[in-house]
């Protein structure tokens, strides 16, 4: 049976920029980690620069701001995939905003430093709560505005995951989010893209209120009834 949110240790909500859409061809070029107490209130958070022999695309740094010198006066790649390893347990419960997009690069790292290393950490898809609980667009943004965050959506990894963070708080203060870990949503127009993990239980997730937690809850009763 899955643990409940507030019971993970720790809570960590995280955000990547990155100099494209592909793990295996783009790198990361920013980090922000952000630990969570038991209020989903911040608690200690790690954020730099990350340095990459790729070149950043002007694209990149118009939405980022990130331009090549910061990036270029940043930690090693290997210093990122330290800190994902020293957070990977069984008992963690890592959190982001359409996490099958950042997780596929924590993976990436994973695969170049130790190669074997999976994510062992439990997992939790903000955005794909959101778009169960509220119409169309589903961005970032579009749930700060929503739910009132007083934070903007800057595409700087720190400043993300604070808003993201934020997202969550407020999710959760509405109605419980436990149904949602180790859940993670994919829509069914474009399937699954990323890494998979034996504990994740992937489904569909597309834009009609209510049917993804339907869904998660349906399966879930399933196999406690074969307990």
């Amino acid at each position: 049976m899955k643990m409940p949110l507030l019971d993970h240790r720790p809570i960590l909500l995280f955000d990547l920029e990155t100099t494209g859409f592909s793990p295996q061809k783009d790198a990361i070029i920013e980090v922000g980690i952000l630990l969570l107490d038991a209020t989903l209130s911040p608690n200690k958070k790690h954020s730099f620069f990350v340095k990459t022999n790729r070149h950043i695309p002007p694209k990149i740094t118009e939405l980022t701001g990130i331009t090549q010198r910061m990036s270029d006066s940043g930690e090693p790649a290997k210093a990122a995939f330290e800190l994902f390893r020293m957070y990977n347990t069984d008992q963690a419960l890592w959190g982001a905003y359409n996490i099958q997009f950042d997780i596929g690069f924590v993976q990436a790292l994973f695969d170049r430093f130790e190669p074997g290393l999976k994510v062992h950490a439990n997992l939790i898809d903000v955005m794909a709560i959101y778009k169960d609980r509220f119409k169309a667009p589903h961005a970032l943004k579009h749930a700060i505005d929503t739910l009132g965050v007083l934070l903007p959506n800057t595409h700087r990894a720190i400043d993300d995951v604070l808003a993201t963070a934020e997202v969550l708080k407020r999710l959760h203060a509405k109605q419980s989010v436990d149904p949602f870990v180790n859940a993670i949503g994919y829509h069914p127009k474009y399937g699954l893209k990323g890494p998979t993990y034996s504990h994740i239980t992937y489904l569909p997730n597309d834009d009609q209120i209510g049917r993804f937690e339907s869904h998660i809850q349906h399966l879930e009763g399933g196999a406690h009834a074969k307990e």
